[in-house]
């Protein structure tokens, strides 16, 4: 089975964000921010004042503020951070990381070609294979995945097909 398709700047951000937010790690580690984060503004901002009888609406709204941030402002903080860094090296190496690729099932594993880089990602290299609503990701480390889009499949059928032997 070959596929051939158009990794785009859209593309590389979505196979990064899914491998720094869906690892087990990551996750532990923003609930653990948010939870002490949230923890520490409602008691400077909520507890400590209403114990002290200075208790007032500011503090809790302040307190409230803090607590948004740490649940909704800090991912996308850290996000855009990410974000940044990314674009830095889209513009050094771009070339090597957009356009055209083909994907292709051999023997021995997965060879992707694009027109500057072949890979061949054995199968035993293959730890953990994923899929969202729009990419297979193929992960050989932890943090580190090869992703497909779907879109580059005729059918669900032939993607089904591609994560049947891939699972394998």
């Amino acid at each position: 089975m070959k596929i051939h398709y158009e990794w785009t700047r859209e593309d590389f951000f979505a196979q990064h964000d899914h491998c720094i937010f869906n690892q087990p790690r990551n996750v532990k580690g923003f609930l653990t921010l948010r939870w002490i984060g949230s923890i520490l503004a409602v008691y400077y901002q909520g507890v400590q004042p209403w114990v002290e009888g200075r208790l007032t609406v500011g503090s809790v709204g302040i307190g409230v503020l803090v607590v948004g941030f740490f649940w909704v402002g800090l991912p996308w903080i850290y996000a855009m951070n990410n974000r940044l860094i990314l674009l830095l090296g889209l513009k050094q190496c771009g070339q090597a990381l957009l356009g055209s690729f083909e994907a292709e099932l051999k023997k021995d594993g997965v060879r992707i070609r694009s027109a500057s880089n072949e890979v061949l990602i054995k199968w035993e290299s293959i730890e953990k294979v994923e899929e969202n609503e729009e990419y297979i990701f193929l992960f050989t480390r932890k943090n580190a995945a090869q992703a497909l889009p779907k879109r580059a499949f005729g059918s669900r059928d032939e993607v089904q097909e591609f994560l049947r032997v891939v699972r394998k």
